[in-house]
């Protein structure tokens, strides 16, 4: 497994903000592999904070997303 991967693997908890608030973050690398590449996007959107119910009421509320790309792709000399 290479390290990339590793890290791919890795990533798969959500950081949250400590105080409440938005957070948008986006991360993308890419790395020569021998015969090819690989390639790990990552985004990572956060928004807390109080807002009125249905009732008028204050809430707290916590909306999260979170999306993962790992792409490997690597050349071979064998024919199909």
């Amino acid at each position: 497994m290479s390290r990339l991967e590793n890290e791919f693997r890795d990533s798969l908890l959500m950081p949250l903000p400590k105080h409440g608030g938005n957070m948008h973050e986006k991360d993308y690398r890419t790395e020569q592999v021998p015969g090819g590449y690989e390639s790990m996007n990552r985004e990572t959107k956060v928004n807390s904070g109080r807002r009125l119910g249905r009732d008028g009421v204050p809430s707290n509320f916590h909306e999260a997303s979170q999306e993962y790309n790992y792409k490997r792709e690597t050349e071979t000399d064998r024919p199909y």
